[in-house]
């Protein structure tokens, strides 16, 4: 299998370091101008960077081609997709942006994945739509690309996405920004911060275990919180103020995934 990988950045390199280790891909052409990861990669033989898509290879053709680039780059770059192998399956990474705006790329089966933080640990929510044109063997074959980054959930349209995304895509932030007010608030009764952060982060990676598997979450909060007891004290005073936050935070998110796709679409 051949893939063109046109964005090498934050999302773009963690797939290139888990894709390299990967022995189905016969030949990977990396679009990137600033060459950064050519360097660490240049050993490895089925891999090769060129500064713009008009420098990649004649005799290569894609199978695959991964879009990894920020949104505001994206008409930049149709020109040149255009050009490339219409059997080809297009894979957008871009936030905000839908599958119809990439009409003018030669592909015709196209995906829009929208990963998380946790695809450097092979944990992400990856939420997928794709165009109807798809096989089973694509969708087979783009499930054993991304396998090493996390599970896909299928959605059945591009809007669910941008629903879907303050949830998924924005919610590590969410736990990190609670992860850090919780060590705020220890240090404030005097526990050393590095005690602190050291503390919280093992509450989070335990906690996190115990979901696993579990979708009742009352169920895991009363196990927890015992009548009347410490937690039962902190929660009353949390859950109406939380909940009231977070529908704001969750609606002020909605509004800019909207804002994105209109800004996208331009």
């Amino acid at each position: 299998m051949n893939l063109l990988l046109i964005g090498c950045g934050n999302i773009g390199g963690t797939l290139l370091k888990l894709w390299s280790a990967m022995s189905v891909f016969q030949r990977i052409v990396v679009v990137q101008p600033s060459m950064k990861h050519a360097a660490h990669y240049q050993q490895h033989q089925a891999i090769e960077f060129v500064n713009n898509i008009k420098e990649v290879p004649a005799d290569f053709a894609e199978d695959v081609l991964v879009l990894a680039v920020k949104p505001q780059q994206l008409n930049d770059i149709l020109p040149g997709l255009s050009t490339r192998n219409s059997n080809a399956i297009l894979v957008s990474l871009l936030a905000g942006t839908k599958t119809e705006h990439l009409s003018s790329a030669s592909a015709s089966k196209i995906i829009h994945l929208m990963p998380n933080v946790a695809i450097k640990t092979g944990k992400s929510v990856n939420l997928a739509y794709a165009t109807q044109n798809l096989q089973l063997t694509d969708v087979a074959k783009i499930e054993e690309i991304f396998q090493p980054t996390g599970k896909i959930t299928w959605l059945s349209t591009d809007e669910q996405i941008e629903l879907l995304a303050p949830f998924s895509a924005c919610g590590p932030a969410y736990f990190f920004l609670l992860a850090e007010l919780l060590v705020g608030e220890a240090v404030k009764v005097g526990i050393n911060a590095d005690v602190a952060r050291n503390i919280m982060q093992q509450t989070f990676v335990g906690t996190a275990s115990l979901v696993e598997g579990a979708a009742d979450y009352d169920a895991l909060i009363k196990s927890v919180a015992s009548k009347k007891g410490v937690t039962e004290a902190a929660l009353d005073v949390l859950r109406p103020d939380l909940t009231n936050s977070l529908s704001k935070a969750i609606s002020a998110a909605l509004s800019r995934s909207k804002e994105l796709v209109r800004e996208n679409s331009r």
